[in-house]
């Protein structure tokens, strides 16, 4: 399909599908789409040229959802009060403070966008608590992902972060976040995977070890210093542990072979010194080893060389998957 957006398919009250996504659609949206279609449960839009604002009249589609107009030119501010158990919003030029979200939101992905603002206020805006799923869906549940990397979010983590305890996956990667990550995100006990990469962050890592289901932790491209703390080796489920270019210090611990389903293991640009320890040849799993940029002494243990590096088993399965469907759970137990 090329064009505008069809005008036609608003005189049809009883759509309650509509995907026209990977099309060769532009324009603006018209401004009264929401009334025109406000039975339809699935709007999908992604991959198309649609630009301007995304219409306020979107707030009023209350059957909705899922939304995805991922992958287009929108721009300017979001409306407020978009309700949907999912929000697709990627690759767009969206700007200004995020809004208030309805209660029903469950995964909300916002990233590569220019949105500002400070985190907590973001966060601020989210439901913690248990949202109004819509009937057909029948899960009463809270936010459980929520991507906003890639914006210009500022400000430092707030302590309130600790209150997702649901939430699955969060990405906060490729903004301005600064100051220390605080103790209280380890009540986020539910989460497994975190992404705080490319910030402004410093301090220490603070304890993790209560954060059982953790499986990729990305903490790269910031100002993190210290040693690598013990209490990480209680993160038994971790596959990815990316430590790159930040200011850790110390040794490299000799304990590292308790993360034995550790697949890649990401320490370099940093000051690490002294040897690095052959306990790391009991990681069976590991694929990728970056030990580059440090301050390291010592030879590369021998046993380094009955490792297949860089080599992948397909039957295994990717890094990890990210599923938006309303198909749950969204984290597969084996990534």
């Amino acid at each position: 399909m090329v064009g505008s957006f069809p005008r036609w398919l608003m005189h049809n009250d009883g759509i309650g599908y509509l995907d026209i996504s990977n099309n060769n659609l532009s324009g603006l949206l018209p401004k009264d789409i929401g009334i025109f279609l406000s039975n339809v449960r699935t709007l999908h839009l992604s991959w198309n040229s649609f630009e301007g604002n995304i219409p306020s009249s979107i707030g009023k589609m209350n059957l909705l959802e899922s939304l995805d107009f991922s992958h287009n030119n929108f721009s300017g501010e979001l409306p407020k009060q978009l309700a949907a158990f999912t929000l697709m919003l990627s690759n767009n030029f969206l700007s200004g403070n995020i809004p208030k979200f309805s209660n029903s939101v469950v995964f909300l992905f916002l990233d590569n966008n220019k949105f500002s603002g400070t985190l907590e206020d973001v966060l601020g805006n989210i439901n913690t608590g248990l949202g109004t799923i819509p009937i057909s869906i029948g899960i009463p549940y809270s936010i459980v992902m929520l991507d906003i990397s890639n914006n210009s979010i500022s400000g430092t983590i707030p302590s309130s972060i600790g209150m997702f305890s649901n939430m699955e996956a969060l990405f906060l990667g490729q903004n301005l976040l600064e100051g220390e990550i605080p103790i209280e995100i380890s009540n986020m006990n539910s989460l497994h995977i975190m992404d705080l990469s490319q910030n402004k962050l410093i301090g220490s890592i603070p304890k993790f070890s209560d954060m059982k289901s953790l499986k990729f932790l990305y903490l790269g491209n910031n100002s993190l210093s210290g040693s690598i703390p013990f209490h990480l080796s209680g993160n038994t489920k971790l596959e990815l542990l990316d430590l790159t270019d930040n200011k850790f210090s110390g040794k490299i611990p000799n304990w590292m072979d308790k993360l034995a389903e550790l697949r890649v293991l990401l320490l370099g640009g940093n000051n690490f010194k002294g040897g690095i320890p052959t306990q790391l040849c009991l990681l069976k799993k590991i694929n990728i080893m970056d030990l580059s940029r440090n301050l390291l002494n010592a030879s590369i243990p021998s046993c380094f060389q009955n490792w297949s590096f860089g080599q992948y088993d397909d039957d295994y399965g990717p890094i990890f998957e990210i599923s938006a469907s309303t198909n749950f759970p969204i984290v597969p137990d084996v990534f």
